[in-house]
């Protein structure tokens, strides 16, 4: 992620750079888009820097052998240095873990975007949209969102191709830690009054009227509750 980071906040800050890194761009019939800087939250930012970096694989590699021979503000905050261009470049795995970081970025993410919207209702959404996230991240497969394809692959496959597998298995444990940390703020971060309002929201939305909800968990069947609500 430092790699990316920097190579990101160069091109913002490099004119010559940004513009060689057009030039590959055009060259490769790839969407010129300034790289990210930053989101509405941390990881959201994260997710748009790999997936922009992810998205441009050929032209991010040309860069580091045709670019400019400027240098990179590599951000660790712990260690601020300033390292050249190559040192920026990915190798195999880190691409490969790129791939599966804004994979798994982007289930979280696209909900939440949803979420946000300031032009529409979103309480109804909120239950609804838990629901696809946690599906989504229990799944076992990858979806890969860096191309229009979006092919998707088993987590075993992806585990067999990958060339340090180690290293691929952090990144898929950080999927079941996030449904965890799900789980835990509705169950006993949010109050039941709270949930129980949201449920009633989506029930009332009449596109979820057959909706799935989670029916071992402990608070879907608080009927009483829900009536007390209304």
């Amino acid at each position: 992620m430092i790699k990316i980071k920097g190579l990101c906040r160069h091109l913002k800050m490099s004119l010559s750079g940004w513009t060689c890194f057009a030039e590959l761009c055009a060259m490769r019939h790839v969407k010129i888009v300034k790289p990210p800087i930053g989101g509405d939250t941390r990881w959201g930012g994260h997710h748009q820097q790999v997936l922009w970096h992810t998205m441009r694989e050929v032209a991010v590699s040309e860069y580091y052998s045709e670019g400019p021979k400027a240098a990179i503000w590599l951000m660790d905050f712990e260690h601020p240095q300033l390292t050249g261009v190559a040192k920026c470049e990915l190798n195999t795995w880190e691409w490969q873990n790129s791939k599966v970081a804004s994979a798994t970025l982007s289930i979280p993410y696209e909900s939440t975007l949803l979420m946000q919207g300031t032009q529409y209702p979103t309480s109804n959404l909120v239950m609804p949209q838990l629901h696809q996230m946690i599906s989504g991240l229990q799944m076992p497969k990858i979806t890969y969102v860096h191309t229009a394809q979006r092919e998707t692959i088993s987590i075993r496959e992806a585990l067999e191709k990958a060339v340090m597998p180690e290293k691929m298995k952090l990144i898929l444990k950080a999927r079941t830690q996030m449904v965890e940390s799900i789980y835990k703020y509705f169950d006993l971060d949010l109050s039941e009054s709270h949930r129980a309002k949201l449920y009633i929201c989506t029930l009332l939305d009449p596109r979820f009227k057959k909706f799935n909800f989670w029916p071992t968990r402990k608070y879907v069947n608080n009927s009483q509750l829900c009536t007390e609500c209304i």
